[in-house]
């Protein structure tokens, strides 16, 4: 019994570092002027620089493309995140939908989210998407 617990728990551990350096590299990409907090400009240029064709909507396709290039540890649950952010699941993430998920992460609708609301929300999407 302890072997099998020894073999869940420590894969988990072995993902602690990585997960904080993965949230920590999300969260200073988009926070491009590095004042510890993501506005909602920021939050929406940094998604809408998915939109490889520039038409106002990143595709699956655009999504998948920009998050194998972004991070490595995200490769494999794009899908996953996809479906996160098209909130009203007509199969493209546009403005509205980048904004649907600002003001879920806002949670004390300041305008800004702060370090810890990203922490609480990307907890959340980790513990729904790369930990199953």
């Amino acid at each position: 019994m302890l072997a099998f617990i020894f073999l869940i728990v420590c894969p988990a551990l072995a993902l602690v570092d990585p997960l904080d350096d993965l949230e920590a590299a999300i969260y200073g990409a988009i926070d491009k002027n590095k004042d510890g907090k993501i506005t909602k400009l920021e939050n929406e240029q940094f998604f809408l620089a998915f939109d490889a064709d520039k038409d106002g909507v990143v595709t699956k396709q655009e999504f998948i493309g920009a998050i194998d290039k972004l991070e490595p540890l995200l490769v494999g649950h794009e899908d996953a995140l996809y479906i996160l952010l098209d909130r009203d699941n007509d199969d493209k993430v546009d403005k509205s939908n980048i904004d649907a998920v600002y003001t879920i992460a806002d949670k004390n609708k300041d305008g800004d989210v702060s370090k810890p609301e990203f922490h609480d929300v990307f907890q959340i999407v980790v513990s729904q998407i790369i930990v199953g």
